[in-house]
């Protein structure tokens, strides 16, 4: 996409031509979106269509570094399209995923790694945004839950090739090291509230609680896409992961707990977010964590 070098070497004062080479190239990009989705029944066979959607992860990487520029010098117009620009390519992933699984299969793994290195690992940290971290989130949501890629309880039964490829993916993708540094930056970082969220809350409780509930009804009902919020994206994967991979992230979340467990001075609201935090991670893994809190806490306590 030559546009991406000229955003790169242009004098940011801005130019016209800049901004318009780039609406004529995010136009493109939404044309080959749907090109690449409706226009062929196996992608996959195209090998136009699979070196596509293997220029979409450096791309996406070349816009955000471009984003990153441009906002450093107030381009907030050319700033703005890079955004849409980062947020199409990752449609464009997403939508592969949904209406062609089976066609996805190859890119499950580039595409783990570039949503997790982007949104779990310092390289992520200067370059997102909200919305961009929602939908890195949503696609490692989506390859997870993905029917065609879950094989049957008896893996060895599995009747199609793809699937049982698709699930040694996944499964060689996220280790328990992965899976460790996953957990912990969802519950200390992405879990933590934030300024904004602590000053709504203090001006409005029930409409604070109200919107996040809405936003957790909708991820609930698999309405990801609509989503612009973070915290119920990440509260959503981290079920995800917690629900798929319980026995390695138990000890994890009862690790923090037992870190967290000590009295917190009212004065110190760093401590205080952490604990509310891990609390929330604990209240939303319920259903598949009971067990092990019942043996470590309550039954020591002697309570019933």
């Amino acid at each position: 996409i030559p546009i991406v070098s000229c955003l790169l070497q242009v004098p940011v004062e801005g130019s016209s031509s800049m901004l318009a080479s780039l609406e004529k190239a995010l136009l493109t990009l939404r044309i080959l979106r749907k090109l690449t989705v409706h226009g062929f029944k196996k992608p996959h066979d195209s090998q136009d269509v699979r070196m596509f959607l293997s220029m979409v992860f450096d791309r996406a990487k070349t816009m955000l570094e471009c984003r990153k520029s441009l906002r450093s010098v107030d381009h907030t117009v050319a700033a703005a399209l890079c955004e849409k620009f980062a947020i199409h390519l990752t449609k464009i992933l997403l939508d592969t995923l949904e209406h062609h699984p089976f066609s996805y299969v190859d890119f499950i793994q580039p595409s783990l790694e570039f949503a997790v290195v982007y949104v779990f690992t310092p390289a992520g940290d200067s370059l997102l945004f909200e919305r961009f971290t929602v939908q890195c989130l949503n696609l490692i949501k989506a390859i997870l839950l993905c029917a065609e890629y879950k094989p049957a309880k008896v893996v060895e039964e599995t009747k199609e090739p793809e699937t049982l490829r698709a699930h040694q993916i996944k499964m060689g993708f996220f280790t328990a090291n992965t899976l460790t540094e996953m957990c912990k930056k969802l519950v200390t970082h992405y879990f933590l509230l934030t300024t904004d969220d602590l000053k709504q809350w203090d001006s409005d409780p029930e409409g604070f609680d109200s919107i996040l509930n809405h936003y957790r009804l909708l991820m609930t009902l698999n309405s990801g896409g609509l989503i612009l919020k973070v915290l119920p994206c990440t509260e959503n994967i981290f079920l995800t992961l917690f629900h798929e991979f319980r026995v390695v992230l138990s000890p994890v979340l009862l690790e923090m707990i037992q870190n967290n467990h000590n009295l917190v001075a009212p004065d110190n609201l760093s401590a205080i977010l952490k604990k509310d935090a891990v609390y929330n991670a604990v209240g939303l893994a319920a259903f598949d964590f009971y067990d092990e809190v019942t043996t470590q806490y309550v039954k020591p306590l002697g309570m019933s």
